[in-house]
């Protein structure tokens, strides 16, 4: 088991033991020698530090192993993988949202993706005993997040959710269902339930099939549907200009109540429509309540068991046996001894006082009351300046707070001044997450790189890395023809100019160049006429 140290740069101090160990050793040797000089050594050990020699190396181990003791008491090693055992009683629930871009349709406002995030996030406050997972889907469906019960964490995920999240677009909820499904721990046949977030334009057959086999496997599949009947253009995210068909019209998405309400009633569930938010929400949160729950052990808020307490208690049992072992020949030193043990106590005093606001940080945090869980970590960042848990938690709760730019800051202070490595990697990872919700791709890759170089196997930062690389691709401009094909003429003009060719070759050139230009036209023209043809016979839609 690896132990986490939580104030490495006391454990400085330890370097002085080796200093100790030599200063007794040549003082041990030194009196040893006097004492043989003198001759009749019996009168002089009477006066000496403790009467014989093993008393002597008796007494220095205790003070030596005292002193151990204390510094490492003021290191103080965690033992890892502790669990706050919180018993609850709640249900399992898989949240299937629908990323594919007709997500993006502004028939509400701001649009059906946004909407739906809203929902989510509105619904896991109400319920902060159950637990939720993600899948995300379109084309393909992905698991974004496994069960739960660390909403926080959810939240933050769930805010960088964009159509881009999942490469090949369209919209198959077939494969929603199942991937979520096969999200549940339990086999029992209860406790369960699907939350279905979608406009309901199924590209391929076979959701109502799927949904009522899992009825008969105890999944109950609640519907929300995103949208209007009367539905709406949207932008397409790739090209930034409005979505159209193989034909040129504008694509019309509506929401498709059918499948949704069919998906919904063979599983027992309910149909509810997004644009009433509220009646929703008071409808699914009903119908949830309604599942019988399960006990289950929260093991979302690991926390490390200190050993502080046992070593600054070996640290005093030690001083205390050292001073009533020897105490007939220690009087004159026992000021000097307190006052050791004065200092070691009061040092460890303070650094407890920091772990206790640490505590009451993390306590705060996991009530979601991040503005006392800050206040609690700046004080113990006062106490103590380098604490790097106390630093990496408050940058938490920055972030929590949609502070992003203060979020970021304060994970550098980790990066630049931190000891721990696995802190420094958490840190990047986490201002890779920052970066992404601002939308900055570029420093969010480098982030994401910067996690692979301390721990290269982390695949939720490989994972996020190859997601970002592919938004970023995505939303580099398509070149523009007919820039490109100025640019390409203004090319040939410079070239003619410094070239000076005759008049042939010039017409010739010319005449080459108008043939591309036809072949290139044609070839486009089968391209439109062969998409045209796949729709028509049920080709693959994108959105």
């Amino acid at each position: 088991m690896q132990y986490h140290l939580q104030h490495t740069y006391w454990a400085y101090l330890l370097c002085i033991v080796p200093v100790l160990i030599i200063i007794f050793i040549t003082y041990w040797y030194w009196q040893k020698k006097a004492i043989t000089r003198l001759g009749n050594t019996a009168p002089v050990k009477k006066f000496t530090a403790t009467g014989s020699s093993s008393k002597t190396i008796l007494l220095f181990s205790l003070l030596l192993l005292a002193f151990i003791a204390g510094v490492l008491a003021l290191v103080n090693p965690q033992k890892p993988g502790g669990i706050v055992n919180r018993k609850k009683k709640g249900i399992d629930v898989m949240i299937a949202l629908d990323v594919s871009k007709s997500m993006l349709a502004q028939d509400v406002n701001p649009n059906r993706l946004e909407n739906a995030k809203m929902f989510i996030n509105r619904l896991i406050n109400q319920m902060p005993d159950d637990r939720f997972g993600l899948v995300l889907f379109a084309g393909k469906s992905y698991l974004q997040m496994p069960l739960t019960a660390d909403h926080a964490a959810l939240s933050v995920y769930l805010s960088a959710v964009q159509p881009g999240s999942v490469s090949q677009q369209g919209t198959v909820i077939e494969e929603a269902l199942l991937l979520s499904k096969n999200g549940f721990v339990s086999e029992g046949k209860s406790y369960k339930t699907i939350l279905l977030i979608s406009d309901g334009e199924d590209h391929e057959a076979g959701a109502v099939e799927t949904a009522t086999h899992l009825a008969q496997q105890g999944v109950m599949i609640n519907a929300v549907g995103a949208g209007t009947t009367e539905g709406s253009t949207f932008t397409d995210p790739e090209t930034g200009v409005e979505k159209t068909d193989a034909g040129g019209q504008p694509v019309i998405s509506r929401l498709n109540e059918t499948t949704l309400q069919e998906i919904a009633k063979v599983t027992n569930g309910v149909y509810v429509n997004l644009a009433e938010a509220d009646e929703a929400l008071a409808l699914v949160s009903r119908q949830l309540s309604q599942i019988e729950t399960k006990a289950y052990t929260d093991i979302s808020q690991q926390h490390f068991t200190s050993l502080y307490p046992w070593l600054a208690a070996t640290m005093l049992a030690l001083l205390l046996i050292s001073v009533f072992t020897h105490l007939p020949v220690k009087k004159k030193k026992l000021p000097v001894l307190f006052s050791v043990i004065f200092l070691l106590t009061s040092l460890m005093t303070i650094a407890q006082t920091s772990n206790n606001l640490i505590e009451e940080g993390n306590k705060w945090y996991r009530q979601k009351d991040y503005t006392k869980a800050e206040n609690a970590y700046k004080k113990a960042l006062q106490t103590f300046s380098n604490l790097d848990i106390a630093q990496f938690n408050y940058a938490n709760t920055l972030m929590q707070q949609n502070r992003f730019d203060d979020a970021i800051t304060a994970y550098r202070i980790i990066i630049d001044n931190g000891k721990d490595g696995s802190l420094k990697a958490m840190a990047y990872y986490n201002i890779g997450v920052a970066y992404s919700n601002a939308e900055k791709l570029m420093e969010s890759i480098e982030a994401y790189k910067n996690v692979l170089k301390i721990n290269p196997t982390d695949e939720d930062a490989r994972q996020n890395l190859q997601k970002a690389l592919t938004k970023l691709k995505r939303k580099q401009p398509p070149p523009d023809k007919e820039k490109k094909d100025k640019k390409e003429q203004k090319e040939k003009e410079d070239q003619k100019k410094q070239q000076q060719p005759n008049p042939m070759q010039q017409k010739q050139a010319e005449r080459q160049l108008k043939l591309l230009e036809q072949k290139e036209k044609e070839l486009q023209q089968r391209m439109q006429d062969k998409n045209a043809k796949n729709n028509g016979k049920g080709g693959k839609k994108d959105w």
